[in-house]
């Protein structure tokens, strides 16, 4: 038989209310990563954020990743993620990231589901989003000029800024200096990723040597040559060589005038190599067995008139 309601006491009363005053205290001092629902996130605060909510930056200052790089980090990030990437939210309330992007590929790489975030005041523009990941960077000693010369064609092309001239003064960067780095950005994709993986030739002096080396030479070299630098230590001015021996090689190639005539009976193809006394002729099309020898006997006569 249920037991009739019995109402609590004053002394009663007071004692629950004591007791959840001091629950909603305890609640409010816990750190916000502990308490925020999803979507939820507070600007000043660190969350740990699920892998599937975090949009990337399109113009992160960091463009190239060594696999290396990567998996070293993955195996540290396993255990524990010491430094947190760099977040704002967006006007839906989305975490989209400034800075963090490798530590991001290395959870991924490690299985996590979530990677730990600081919110930051939103950045201004654009440009202000740029330029916090730089700077980033630029802090830790990981910008190098060729993720320079790749991120900055990739504002000028989305009309981030309209001049090689405006990017250059934002960063503080001598406009000669702003040009060889910009002129990297010419290397192909295939070319960067072999040198992402190798980071004691990302500075500027080798990356120009290389970058020379390229126009003269072609991509399959280029990567040949990459393996040599990196294999037996060579230098710059090493690579300036190899670069201008294979100009001297080239220039003293022999170019031939061609002529080429069309007839009735057949056609020909005229090469004359000036510089080496040369004469090529080509005689094709010529469907009369008597023509084809008598084209030859008279050229074996115009030959010993002349030659002899």
């Amino acid at each position: 038989m249920m037991k009739p309601f019995k109402k609590p006491s004053q002394d009663e009363i007071a004692k629950i209310s004591q007791v959840a005053g001091t629950f909603s205290a305890a609640v409010a001092k816990l750190e916000p990563a502990q308490v925020a629902p999803v979507r939820g996130y507070q600007t000043g605060s660190t969350y740990d954020v699920p892998i599937s909510e975090i949009k990337v930056n399109p113009y992160n200052a960091r463009r190239l990743m060594s696999q290396d790089g990567i998996d070293e980090l993955s195996i540290s990030i396993a255990k524990q993620q010491d430094t947190p990437a760099i977040a704002y939210l967006d006007d839906a309330g989305v975490v989209c990231l400034v800075d963090g992007h490798r530590r991001l590929e290395a959870c991924r790489l490690a299985g996590k589901s979530s990677l730990r975030v600081e919110i930051q005041v939103r950045p201004v523009s654009t440009r202000d989003l740029y330029l916090a990941s730089r700077r980033a960077n630029v802090e830790r000693k990981d910008q190098s000029p060729l993720d320079d010369a790749l991120a900055w064609r990739v504002l000028l092309e989305d009309g981030v800024y309209k001049s090689q001239i405006e990017i250059a003064r934002d960063l503080g960067i001598d406009e000669t200096v702003f040009s060889r780095i910009f002129n990297l950005g010419v290397i192909p994709k295939t070319i960067v990723r072999i040198l992402a993986d190798r980071p004691n030739l990302l500075n500027l002096r080798m990356l120009d040597a290389i970058r020379k080396y390229w126009e003269a030479a072609g991509d399959e070299q280029t990567e040949i040559l990459i393996l040599e630098i990196d294999n037996h230590d060579l230098s710059s001015r090493e690579v300036d060589a190899r670069r201008q021996a294979l100009s001297k090689v080239k220039s003293k190639r022999s170019r031939a005038v061609s002529v080429p005539m069309k007839y009735a009976h057949g056609s020909s193809l005229l090469k004359r190599f000036e510089d080496k006394g040369k004469i090529q002729l080509e005689i094709s099309d010529i469907k009369d067995k008597d023509l084809i020898e008598k084209i030859s006997e008279r050229l074996n006569q115009i030959t010993k008139e002349l030659l002899s």
